[in-house]
């Protein structure tokens, strides 16, 4: 045997070769996927005389970055303004990694503010200046990638 052919298709159509890979390889990255496609694979082990039968196809689909944070809202407190949200619906196939809080003083001009753990539901911004209102969003990251953000909260330092 000298080596084993990869075949990739879209989910339910015909398959072609994507890659030939040593008799050594025991694995293979299809790093020519995009976030949320879905594939059919097949492998064949091959020699001099020809290729044998391809296994049974095997299907994967790509996960996507989270969905939006949920319910956020801002909450003005003596030491600053708290910030709380609920985790996306979607996790795009992935666990969240990490929440992205973007702030602002003008209402749809947020810019990255702080990022927190991904299991964090909730941020104490200290960093505020008194009787200023704070506009703030949320978004989501995985592995995939960073979701849509929130809708916009907002709530003015004590």
């Amino acid at each position: 045997m000298q080596g084993y052919r990869i075949y990739r298709g879209v989910s339910g159509g015909p398959l072609t070769l994507l890659a030939t890979v040593n008799v050594q390889a025991s694995s293979f990255t299809d790093t020519a996927v995009v976030n949320g496609g879905s594939y059919a694979y097949q492998v064949a082990a091959f020699s001099t005389f020809g290729e044998g039968p391809r296994t049974p196809v095997a299907t994967a689909q790509r996960g996507t970055a989270p969905g939006a944070p949920r319910t956020p809202a801002a909450a003005t407190g003596p030491k600053g303004i708290t910030l709380t949200w609920a985790a996306p619906t979607s996790n795009g196939g992935s666990a969240v990694t990490a929440y992205r809080i973007f702030r602002s003083t003008s209402s749809g001009t947020e810019s990255f503010h702080v990022s927190v753990g991904g299991s964090t539901l909730t941020y104490l911004d200290k960093a505020v200046t008194k009787k200023t209102k704070y506009f703030y969003w949320i978004t989501a990251v995985n592995v995939f990638g960073e979701g849509a953000h929130s809708p916009e909260v907002s709530a003015t330092a004590r």
